[in-house]
């Protein structure tokens, strides 16, 4: 009867102590540190443009002509961008259009600085992004609204 007793209790700390191990872990794996990552709105547009073309060049093998000029079209269009968003302006929907506007012209200039093999990774880099978006959204398709949930 000792020694069951024993076993038992044993057991019962051995499985307090793997859950407390357990769930500690948990813990450490969901804390990530929030400091580390720098926002992009604390960042100067000279150093979101510089941002933008090392992460280009890097991607897709830029020369140093390329790299000049993505600079230079990013630092354009950031600037034009901080502008349209501090603007105060009630209508939201012609903010937005001017926003996918500029997005659209800036593509176009960054694009005809590449060359077509330089273009088309580009392209496939912007599909992969579009797709984690839109498995973070649900899988929700652009221009597709979603039924309401049904109440019970």
């Amino acid at each position: 009867m000792k020694i069951n007793l024993l076993k038992l209790m044993m057991l019962f700390a051995a499985t307090l102590l793997f859950s407390a191990t357990t769930v500690s872990a948990q813990n450490a794996v969901s804390q990530k540190p929030k400091a580390a990552k720098v926002s992009q709105e604390q960042l100067t547009p000279e150093q979101k443009a510089a941002k933008k073309t090392k992460m280009l060049t890097e991607k897709l093998g830029l020369n140093e002509e390329q790299s000049t000029a993505i600079s230079a079209i990013s630092l354009k269009y950031i600037n034009e961008m901080d502008a349209l968003r501090a603007e105060q302006s009630e209508d939201r929907t012609k903010k937005m259009e001017a926003v996918k506007a500029l997005k659209k012209q800036e593509k176009e200039e960054i694009t005809a600085q590449l060359t077509e093999e330089q273009a088309a990774k580009l392209a496939e880099m912007e599909a992969k992004r579009q797709e984690r978006m839109q498995s973070r959204k649900g899988g929700a398709q652009k221009g597709v609204k979603r039924a309401p949930a049904k109440k019970n």
